[in-house]
């Protein structure tokens, strides 16, 4: 049985090749190839999908094989505008800085020489930070140590009144297993002017440490100034 085929050519083209099932090739879209020319792996993409990957998913939508091709050029297509809409500036949330980059802020933690790191990581249009634990000598991340946790603080008016129980982070939310992560790996997303509990179980048990994530300036939003005859 022959297999569709996709190969590395233009967006909106398609051009037929011939490999055999399972075989890893280059990219078939701008999406494909965006996401490979990350420096980070992303959670759920190990490169681009196969012959056999399509033909799963056409077969599981209905697809006949006699229309796997058009169904490959749909998927091509559609893959590629998505990339153009953006003008190939894909925003990806989580993305930790570079070993060597400093764009990014740390919370020293009481009787270590680890603190809690935070950096915008894509998140900034959702009022949200990236957080990791970062070694301060090292100066590169690691994952969440044993036996430490975050809990938010509850805040007044906020939503943060009815969360409860630790912050799992991105890889224990996707089912990834602790000693499953990539060294260094582990990330958390915090809100914006949140206030956390930094506990930690460990022997001898230390005592809990509390800090807040920043808020950002925004703008385009008018606040509040004390107010002066003749000022306004």
């Amino acid at each position: 049985m022959s297999s569709p085929s996709r190969s590395p050519t233009p967006s909106n083209t398609l051009a037929p090749r011939t490999v055999r099932l399972n075989a890893r090739v280059h990219p078939g879209n701008d999406w494909e190839k965006f996401l490979m020319s990350l420096d980070q792996p992303i959670a759920g993409f190990s490169g681009p999908m196969t012959d056999e990957d399509l033909a799963m998913r056409f077969r599981s939508q209905g697809y006949s094989e006699q229309d796997f091709e058009r169904a490959i050029h749909d998927h091509e297509s559609r893959c590629n505008e998505m990339v153009r809409r953006c003008n190939g500036q894909i925003v990806v949330m989580g993305v930790k800085p570079k070993h060597g980059d400093i764009d990014f802020s740390v919370i020293p933690i009481p009787g270590t020489r680890l603190a809690i790191r935070i950096w915008d990581g894509g998140a900034e249009a959702y009022a949200l930070y990236m957080m990791d634990f970062f070694h301060l000598d090292e100066q590169t991340a690691i994952n969440c140590p044993a036996g430490y946790s975050l809990h938010m603080v509850p805040t007044p008016a906020t939503i943060s009144i009815l969360i409860d129980g630790p912050l799992n982070s991105w890889e224990t939310a996707f089912g990834i297993r602790p000693e499953d992560i990539l060294p260094g790996e582990e990330k958390f997303c915090l809100p914006e002017g949140s206030r956390w509990c930094l506990v930690r179980r460990e022997a001898p048990k230390q005592p809990d440490f509390f800090f807040a994530i920043p808020l950002r300036s925004v703008s385009k939003f008018a606040g509040p100034a004390p107010f002066r005859p003749g000022s306004v």
